[in-house]
């Protein structure tokens, strides 16, 4: 035989109204301390001096002042700027070397005929004295109306850019 408790009517009133109360203190206490976590103001530059001036008449040592620095999204057009130089670069040096004629599988290509397919992988890195060096991976594919097969050959190119622009830029492949 199995015992069954019920609450009578009293008990569940006293229930919910106990636990709205339970409810609005919590609330109350919880929005406090968000209040007093967001509650943060900017201050000028002439509010800071002022601040400074008035503890220095007081007597206080020193007022610390924390800068907040905000990283500032910057419209920087990286394949413009850096990755299609570094490949022109690249096919220059390319057709210099080659005479213009790259061979891709049992082809003869042209360097007019290569065209970049996929660029894989790409870094920039910048020294101390002015001058950068842009690496990148990248597939190319050679075309030829003549040819049935499609080709494809890949390069890891490095093209270092010196600090006098009048120097040529030393292209690495």
């Amino acid at each position: 035989m199995s015992k069954q408790y019920k609450g009578g009517k009293k008990m569940s009133k006293n229930y919910g109204i106990w636990s709205l109360v339970a409810a609005a203190v919590i609330a109350l206490f919880v929005g406090a301390i968000g209040y007093e976590l967001l509650d943060s103001r900017e201050f000028t530059q002439a509010e800071l001096d002022t601040a400074k001036t008035n503890a220095k008449a007081e007597g206080v040592a020193s007022v610390k002042v924390t800068e907040v620095i905000k990283e500032v999204p910057v419209n920087l057009d990286v394949k413009s700027q850096y990755i299609d130089p570094a490949i022109e670069e690249f096919l220059d040096e390319l057709s210099d070397d080659k005479d213009g004629v790259i061979i891709c599988g049992h082809n003869e290509y042209d360097i007019d005929q290569m065209q970049l397919k996929k660029l894989n992988d790409y870094n920039i890195e910048f020294n101390d004295n002015g001058e950068y060096t842009v690496s990148f991976d990248a597939k190319f594919k050679f075309l030829d109306k003549d040819v049935q097969e499609k080709c494809y050959k890949d390069y890891t190119v490095s093209v270092e850019y010196p600090k006098d622009t009048d120097e040529e830029p030393i292209v690495n492949y």
